[in-house]
């Protein structure tokens, strides 16, 4: 059998990289976990969570900073998930809202009507977002999906970085349908094992426009079958957006030619 290579420096066996992607996605959030396990605040107030130290925080910052034996795009990756690690365990750690503000403050829904996935499937032209940072100078996007025999949907996200003539970015994640009854809430995996709730929240009859969603509401994409829309049909995705309690001001218009 293949034995694991032997590591010139320490004498230690590699067993491969799986160790290493582990250690790159844990060792810069080690002090939160860390802080956030022993001050007791779950359930409480955001501000009642213990600050880090200053040791805690240059060690956090060094971390973050040094070089991961992890190739270039998978480092995209895994600050994508990193980010949003962290912002689902502040979120774990809040009260829950009350009053006026409750409907919006809870988890975005997807829509409750079935969604046919074969007429869901193609490209889709993401006509503006509410954009995570890898694509925040995005030109030219579109969201292509596919379904696979095993009922999972490849998917390819294409764009030109900061113009029209800029480097292509190419991502590809895959789809898992999370609810089958109505097809409209997605499991999206950039990274093995980790996945990303992905909601359709507005589709309309024809096939030609939708909205997709994550529950935190902290980003969003207005998408349609042609590059460009009307501009009275763009404002009424918009007030969808702001009806389901999205911050349209950070709303970005995707340039397309």
């Amino acid at each position: 059998s293949r034995l694991p290579r032997e590591c010139p420096r320490t004498g230690s066996r590699r067993h491969g990289r799986t160790p290493r992607l582990l250690a790159a996605i844990y060792l810069p959030l080690r002090p939160v976990f860390r802080r956030w396990a022993t001050s007791g605040t779950c359930g409480r107030d955001r501000s009642t969570v213990l600050p880090l130290s200053p040791e805690e925080n240059t060690r956090m910052t060094l971390s973050m900073k040094t070089e991961s034996p992890v190739s270039s795009p998978r480092r995209s990756l895994l600050g994508a998930w990193t980010a949003a690690t962290l912002t689902a365990l502040v979120c774990s750690c809040q009260s829950p809202p009350t009053g006026s503000d409750a409907a919006h403050r809870e988890p975005l829904r997807a829509i409750d009507r079935p969604v046919d996935l074969q007429r869901f499937m193609g490209d889709w032209h993401v006509i503006a977002h509410i954009p995570t940072f890898i694509e925040k100078n995005a030109y030219n996007g579109v969201e292509s999906y596919q379904l696979a025999p095993d009922g999972t949907i490849p998917t390819t996200y294409v764009f030109n970085e900061g113009g029209f003539d800029g480097p292509t970015r190419t991502y590809r994640p895959r789809g898992f349908v999370h609810n089958r009854q109505t097809n409209a809430e997605w499991r999206m995996r950039f990274v093995w094992p980790f996945k990303a709730a992905y909601l359709i929240v507005y589709l309309d009859d024809d096939y030609q426009t939708t909205i997709i969603g994550v529950p935190d509401r902290d980003y969003a994409w207005i998408m349609a079958r042609s590059k460009t829309l009307p501009e009275e049909r763009y404002q009424e995705l918009v007030a969808h957006l702001t009806a389901t309690g999205h911050d349209v001001s950070k709303l970005r218009r995707v340039p397309h030619r």
